[in-house]
């Protein structure tokens, strides 16, 4: 009798654990479908307060490093359509951990260069090469301030002037464009002369330019010192000498 009531108890016990374990399950399964419920509703509204209410409800969601690049994407999306260094900034300020930091920087690089070309003045150009010196627009940007300081040589329009130029841009785009500036300068030299850059010195810091005509060499040499005094990237070479 003892034996049968001991296997009763054993038995109420056993049903009450299974009990209580289905109705965790249940209670597990209704949380996990109220859960996924939500999830996809606020996938479907696809707003930054649909996103952030999810996240308030369930914390520790397997959904969460989703939900937050959705928000990341919602406040990029806007970034991009105000297109200000402020929001940018206030983007990288605010998620640092962003898989749109990279991204955000490209776009404040582009930001600035087409800042300095609207600007378009040397300044501008080499405050962007020391913020961004690995840029991808460098190639472009040290082409602009090469065109500036061409136009600066053409508006003074002297020899000093044109070779000013070229002791800072040896290997300029320019070179033919100067050939006939020069030779407009001095008319008695014909196009058929020869014109020539010689390569300047790194230890004197002289050099010339000469025009020369068939075997005549050095018909007329212009002679050239980089290392001259230039103000305000404008100023004559102070050591230019003409030699016959």
């Amino acid at each position: 009798m003892e034996k049968r009531e001991v296997k009763m108890k054993h038995f109420v016990i056993s049903t009450t654990i299974l009990q209580e374990l289905l109705l965790c399950l249940t209670i597990l399964v209704s949380s996990c479908s109220s859960e996924r419920r939500r999830y996809e509703k606020a996938r479907s509204e696809n707003t930054l307060s649909a996103y952030e209410d999810f996240l308030k409800k369930y914390p520790k969601s397997e959904h969460t490093t989703i939900i937050n690049n959705l928000i990341d994407s919602i406040h990029f999306y806007h970034i991009k359509i105000d297109n200000s260094i402020d929001a940018y900034k206030t983007f990288i300020k605010q998620y640092p951990q962003s898989i749109y930091i990279d991204s955000v920087n490209f776009l404040m690089e582009e930001f600035y260069y087409n800042q300095a070309k609207v600007e378009n003045s040397i300044d501008a150009y080499e405050n962007f090469l020391k913020q961004y010196p690995q840029s991808r627009y460098n190639e472009n940007v040290n082409s602009l301030i090469e065109k500036i300081y061409f136009t600066v040589a053409k508006d003074i329009n002297s020899i000093n002037a044109y070779i000013d130029f070229l002791k800072r841009y040896p290997n300029n785009h320019y070179t033919e464009e100067v050939k006939e500036l020069l030779e407009k300068i001095y008319p008695s030299f014909s196009k058929e002369y020869v014109f020539m850059i010689e390569s300047v010195s790194p230890i004197t810091g002289k050099g010339e330019i000469s025009f020369s005509k068939g075997s005549e060499l050095n018909k007329i040499k212009i002679s050239i010192n980089v290392n001259a005094p230039i103000i305000d990237g404008k100023t004559c070479l102070g050591g230019v000498n003409m030699l016959r």
